[in-house]
């Protein structure tokens, strides 16, 4: 339940390492016992109470009878940390940038697209908008949906688009820049979608700095699991990340506006276009046992025979899909 960081620090004092342990006790199959002497360790504990939560999701049916039946889903995740009554001051995790603005996005945009399609101009596709639960507890509400219970099919869902904070600023980015999004993909299967992007971009004239290439772990990791089509919008971690301080009076609202306008146009080409966005054909895979999400614990390699729960941290467990040999 901890890392091998914090363990190889616990050993320091006795000449041990994890690694060395673990091809030790790998060789022999007998356990390594030693003293530990001269270490103190203190950690402070909170206890979560189990509960039940919910996503939230609305549904425009596409207009095209072809293509109806095929589904974008654009989402965010409107969980943070709640309170914290060992802090001085503040104690609220308000969450306004993380993952506010994500939430705020979609609604946004669930409602260009349904005055669209009272004006005549309804995506042929259908477009499936969620704001996911339990993101901050380790990616649960999208683990659940892709996982357990997708109410439309996913053989039928051309692609993800996932919003995570899209109102602030990085203060590590390079360029210092105030006219940035972060964007990721996973080539190949994620290359059209960027592809659009950067087209749109450049189409709409609204010129965004198209910054590929970080990592944040999010709910789109459930979809690429999946082998379905993403592409993830954020401005990376504020300085207000995971603060009290993440008030509403400090996003960037010009910017974010800028954002999800690029959001929208790529939204509205991959919803209307003729072909879906290229991908892996579902029927070519297997699930090659279950796998725990990313988390805090090191489980992450652990591969189960059956559906579950990981044992260590107790994350509903996903399909680990490879192609078929």
């Amino acid at each position: 339940m901890i890392s091998t960081r914090l363990a190889n620090q616990i050993l320091s004092s006795s000449g041990q390492r994890i690694e060395d342990l673990v091809q030790e006790i790998n060789r022999t199959l007998q356990p390594v016992v030693f003293d530990v002497r001269g270490v103190e360790v203190s950690t402070r504990l909170r206890r979560f109470e189990a509960l039940e939560t919910e996503n939230v999701l609305a549904l425009i049916e596409g207009s095209d009878p072809k293509l109806k039946d095929e589904v974008l889903i654009i989402s965010a995740h409107y969980d943070h940390l709640g309170t914290d009554p060992t802090i001085k001051g503040d104690q609220i995790f308000n969450g306004a940038a993380d993952d506010g603005t994500g939430a705020v996005a979609t609604l946004e945009l669930a409602d260009a697209f349904m005055r669209a399609k009272k004006d005549g101009y309804g995506p042929r596709r259908s477009i499936l908008f969620i704001n996911f639960t339990g993101e901050e507890r380790g990616l649960l509400g999208s683990a659940y949906y892709t996982g357990r219970e997708p109410v439309l099919p996913l053989a039928k869902t051309v692609a993800n688009i996932n919003m995570d904070g899209i109102g602030g600023f990085d203060p590590r980015h390079p360029a210092k820049s105030k006219n940035y999004i972060y964007i990721i993909g996973s080539p190949p299967l994620s290359q059209e979608l960027q592809n659009i992007n950067t087209r749109v971009n450049e189409v709409t004239s609204i010129k965004l700095e198209l910054d590929y290439g970080k990592n944040y772990a999010s709910d789109q990791f459930h979809f690429e699991k999946q082998f379905i089509p993403f592409i993830y919008y954020s401005t990376g971690l504020t300085e207000h990340y995971h603060r009290p301080s993440d008030h509403p009076e400090t996003i960037a609202y010009d910017h974010m506006a800028r954002v999800v306008r690029l959001i929208l146009a790529t939204a509205w080409q991959v919803a209307n276009q003729d072909a879906r966005p290229a991908s892996i054909d579902r029927s070519l895979l297997t699930a090659d046992g279950y796998v725990c999400p990313p988390c805090p614990y090191e489980c992450d390699a652990a591969v189960y025979e059956q559906p579950g729960v990981c044992p260590v941290c107790g994350m509903n467990l996903v399909p680990d899909l490879k192609p078929k040999r």
